[in-house]
């Protein structure tokens, strides 16, 4: 059975990692000696030698076996240098920055990592290495985005035009009360329309963050402005009253597509009122934390991206995943993220219709390589072709069997009328801590022309360099053919335990029929298609079902689940194995994609109207952000936490009575497929609804008055209590985020009001006074507690008079004493001069607005303990 257990997994570790001494292994004597050729292992020395001999940027990415653009590919900029990261070796001394800037252009030095993002010519990759003060060089390859488009399969998007009818008549239901140019055809799967009218909720109070490749930098077949214009993106000619600006952070990517503003589209399609930021990837994962954090420090409450870097670890958490853990801790974040579009399955074979597109072992198994396979090293300045055994190198053996040894796994493609070789992209990891790898391979891939000859050598991928544990590269493979994959460890540490593996086809799986190794779920498992901050639990991870059928999940939609076996990166040090592997539940939900923009996507013709269709987990996770806006818009009061927890556990696992199938049933857990189910946004709100009600601030205590003038009254309560230390667990009553006090003359009845006043400093206040009163007159306060987001807790009155006017026959001067501070001491006969501040509303802290009388009118009510006190601010969630 296909379906894996955390215990399974983590019992078949500890055999394989932990108990390696007693296992058997078939070592090349040569692998632990050092060879006198460098072979050429990481992208940087591969970069480095093919520049050395004269070639071109377009040669230079060849010879890397890297894609000439797009997502995996080396970045030039006009003068021909390459895009690279630095990593320090400490935090960089004046000399060491000054010596890195004589030989290459440093954009951004990121103190937090003590790194830098540099342009330089990629012959002095390998120099610059060898600089003191500098721990690694790497050159930064384009990231991953999560949408999916016909160019990325062999036959193109399995994407049926074929609208089904009950959600054809749900998007156009949704469409009639909808002002913009295209319908929000997530609305019906979503629910979000029914959300939106039964809640009344629109997003109103909550701020989302999106990170893409770019936003504003096409303008075909439409730019930015238009949108605006049409309705589609909130600005100041959105014709539908929507007009607060989406705020632009970052958008330094001109080789964008604009997906994010595609992303933007969708978020504010089903939340129209939400506030939205932009933020591109960055130029690598540094750029990309960092824009991560600034967007949390714009005020985003919830952030969504679709972006994978090749450089991000399988095994731990990362760079990305380190900051997003950290804004979710610092700032109370909600992250969710695409879970990919890289699931191919067999067309053909016994496993037909089971998903093949990874491989991946619990422990590297050595064997001797076959005579056929060939590394490149470099011999003074000569690239040479060597066999691997004679440069000391071995080879895994794909066949866990004891006893048996294969030092490939056979790919059979398939055959197309229209190419004969299809582009497939490559990613790898090796099971080892950043910072901590000692461990060096190579894919490579052979053309099997006749089984009883030696294969032809097609490709070789090596890995990223520096500090990361990935690899990555491009290969065309033949189609109609037999291909071999072979990986080659090319060096490691001999007393090292023997790491983990995990391949992956990112793009273009789908060009192969079948593979012959397919796991025996026990040390090999194949199919496993999330990997980085998609898979290592960090953010929620969202696949993707088709909007016309949404109980279907889509086939190119990435598995799960995720495996850790090391600790968060946290420092320059190697991050400490964990005790045990830890199993990831991903993807966490699943939302809808195949929708419509303005300009991005398919592009159909459909009733006589070009179409653009946003399809893949980019357009899947935009939605599933957007549904927790306008939970969180209702209860504003909700931690990134809950909001998260919220949404998964809400999430349906079936529709109208329709489950969601899961067509790998027979090798993957359900969980592993759609997690929890179908993002609902009435599911959702309703179960907000009824967890929330009792958990409002607990009354305030102790107020009395402690002095009174002729004019004044000085009020004093007790500080209110921490009633929850822990967020999940919290009782009947939820911290106090700020006070209302109200006054009025007499009984605290409507009309008899005369001054409220908002109290958010920190820490909040005791005491408060009023001033400017009627002499010998009764007055009513009521204090009245407020959570996080304004919702209204309970409150506590009090009355006292201010003291009779004296006419100066006790010899009084009628001052009220005022001492320098202001302080009024109870003084009889005290007068201040004030006048009456009738129906006055102040704010005596923090960045809020100014509170609203409730009716607008300018009559406030707050009678009992519900408090009824409405006000615009929406306090802020930190």
């Amino acid at each position: 059975m296909r379906l894996r257990s955390s215990s399974l997994l983590a019992a078949a570790a500890v055999v394989s990692l932990v108990s390696l001494c007693s296992i058997s292994l078939s070592v090349p004597a040569s692998a632990e000696e050092p060879v006198s050729e460098e072979s050429l292992d990481t992208l940087a020395e591969k970069i480095a030698a093919a520049a050395d001999a004269g070639a071109a940027p377009d040669e230079i990415s060849e010879s890397a076996s890297l894609p000439l653009d797009g997502a995996g590919s080396l970045s030039f900029d006009d003068a021909s240098r390459v895009s690279a990261t630095v990593f320090f070796e400490g935090a960089p001394s004046e000399t060491t920055l000054a010596v890195l800037s004589e030989q290459a252009q440093v954009d951004k030095v990121f103190d937090r990592f003590d790194a830098a993002e540099i342009r330089v010519a990629p012959e002095l990759l390998a120099v610059l290495a060898e600089t003191d003060g500098i721990a690694s060089v790497t050159p930064t390859l384009a990231p991953f985005v999560g949408s999916a488009r016909s160019s990325d399969t062999l036959d193109g998007l399995r994407h049926s035009l074929q609208m089904h009818r009950t959600a054809q008549a749900a998007a156009v239901s949704a469409a009639t009360d909808h002002c913009g140019p295209i319908p929000i055809e997530a609305d019906g799967p979503l629910r979000a329309d029914q959300a939106r009218r039964d809640f009344s909720v629109d997003g109103t109070g909550v701020t989302i963050g999106i990170i893409s490749d770019s936003f504003a930098q096409t303008t075909t077949p439409v730019a930015f402005e238009d949108d605006v214009k049409s309705g589609a993106l909130p600005g100041a000619e959105n014709p539908c009253g929507r007009t607060q600006e989406v705020t632009v952070l970052s958008d330094q990517r001109t080789d964008g597509s604009d997906e994010g503003r595609a992303m933007t589209q969708l978020v504010h399609g089903i939340a129209p009122g939400a506030k939205l930021l932009f933020a591109d990837s960055g130029l690598s994962e540094l750029g990309m934390a960092e824009n991560i954090e600034a967007l949390a420090e714009a005020g985003a409450d919830i952030i969504v991206d679709d972006i994978s870097w090749t450089s991000e670890a399988y095994y731990q958490q990362g760079i990305v995943s380190a900051t997003i853990e950290s804004v979710k801790q610092e700032h109370d974040v909600a992250y969710f993220t695409s879970a990919g579009n890289s699931t191919a399955t067999s067309s053909t074979g016994p496993n037909e219709g089971l998903p093949h597109s990874s491989w991946q072992t619990n422990a590297y198994r050595p064997m001797e390589c076959p005579t056929w396979v060939t590394v490149n090293v470099l011999n003074g300045s000569t690239v040479e072709k060597v066999p691997a055994s004679e440069a000391g190198m071995d080879c895994m053996d794909f066949d866990p069997t004891d006893g048996a040894q294969i030092a490939y796994d056979t790919l059979t493609t398939r055959a197309s009328q229209n190419a004969s070789e299809y582009p497939l992209q490559v990613y790898g990891a090796v099971g080892e801590p950043m910072f901590g790898v000692s461990t060096m391979l190579q894919v490579q891939f052979y053309n099997e022309l006749d089984p009883t000859a030696d294969p032809e050598f097609i490709d070789e991928l090596g890995m990223v360099g520096g500090p990361y544990a990935s690899l990555s590269g491009n290969v065309a493979i033949p189609l109609n053919a037999k291909v071999r994959m072979v990986i080659v460890r090319a060096a490691h540490d001999p007393a090292a335990a023997l790491p983990a593996l995990y391949t992956q086809f990112i793009r273009g799986g789908d060009a192969i029929a079948e593979r012959q190794f397919m796991g025996d779920n026990t040390h090999d498992w194949v199919g496993e298609s999330v990997f980085g901050h998609a898979a290592d639990g960090s953010a929620v991870s969202v696949g993707t079902t088709d909007w016309e059928a949404p109980t279907e999940m889509r086939g190119y939609s990435s598995l799960g689940p995720g495996t850790l076996l090391f600790e968060r990166v946290a420092t320059r040090d190697p991050s400490a194995r964990l005790a045990a592997p830890e199993i990831v539940g991903t993807p966490h939900v699943v939302a809808v994609d195949g929708t419509q923009t303005t300009f991005f996507g398919e592009d159909d013709i459909e009733d006589d109207q070009t179409v653009y269709r946003f399809s893949g987990t980019s357009a899947a996770s935009p939605n599933a952000a957007a549904v927790a806006a306008l939970a969180l818009s209702y209860r504003p009061e909700l931690t990134g936490s809950e909001l998260t927890q919220f949404t998964i556990d809400t999430a349906r696992d079936n529709i109208d009575g329709d489950p969601l199938i899961n067509p790998y049933a027979s090798r993957f857990a359900s969980e592993h497929v759609f997690g929890a189910g179908l993002v609902d946004a009435v599911g959702l709100l309703e179960t907000i609804d009824t967890a929330l009600p009792a958990q409002v601030p607990a009354a305030p205590s102790g107020l009395k008055s402690s002095q009174q003038t002729t004019d004044s009254i000085t009020f004093v309560w007790d500080a209110p209590v921490a009633n929850v230390a822990d967020e999940t667990a919290r009782g009947s009553s939820v911290p106090v985020d700020h006070y209302v006090i109200a006054l009025f003359e007499g009984e605290a009845a409507s009309g008899n009001e005369i001054e409220a006043s908002q109290l958010t400093d920190s820490p909040l206040p005791t005491s408060y006074r009023f001033t400017g009163l009627t002499p010998n007159t009764k007055y009513t306060v009521q204090l009245t507690a407020f959570g996080k987001g304004d919702r209204v807790g309970a409150a506590q009155t009090a009355t006292a008079s201010t003291l009779a006017q004296s006419d100066g026959s006790d010899g009084s001067d009628g001052s009220d004493g005022a001492d320098a501070d202001g302080n009024n001491p109870v003084k009889p006969g005290g007068k201040t001069g004030n006048t009456v501040n009738t129906g006055r509303l102040s704010n005596t802290g923090g960045s809020g607005d100014i509170v609203l009388w409730a009716g607008v009118a300018g009559a406030i009510l707050l009678l009992g303990a519900a408090g009824a006190f409405a006000y615009s601010r929406r306090s802020a969630r930190r």
